[in-house]
């Protein structure tokens, strides 16, 4: 029953995209892109909702249940936290980038000073 389940799914999904295209040619070619756009929205949720009686599609609600319930558990930082967090690393990228432009002003300085001798 599976199988048939997906099938459908897919039958819903391609025929959404089949009357997407086609619409124009059975029904006139004044079909205003709303409705184009209507019946292939329909079809994707008519095949999600199809898949989602399938067995899969069952173990991947509850997975999606599960992930909810664990991110109620996770913590979250404040306001204050989270800037003050931001605020942290902006300054290491600053440094961090000023550390890395002298070290290749030196290394630059080298090979065309010291080394080619061009002035």
């Amino acid at each position: 029953m599976n199988i048939l389940k997906f099938v459908i799914a897919v039958a819903f999904v391609a025929l959404g995209i089949a009357a997407f295209y086609y619409l124009p040619q059975w029904v006139g070619s004044d079909v205003p892109g709303y409705a184009r756009g209507g019946v292939i929205v329909l079809a994707v949720a008519l095949g999600i909702g199809t898949f989602l009686t399938t067995n899969e599609g069952g173990m991947l609600l509850d997975f999606g249940k599960g992930s909810r319930a664990e991110l109620r558990k996770m913590f979250w930082p404040t306001r204050k936290e989270t800037i003050q967090s931001t605020g942290m690393v902006l300054v290491m990228v600053v440094i961090l980038g000023l550390l890395l432009w002298v070290f290749d002003r030196i290394v630059y300085n080298a090979i065309y000073d010291w080394i080619l001798g061009v002035a």
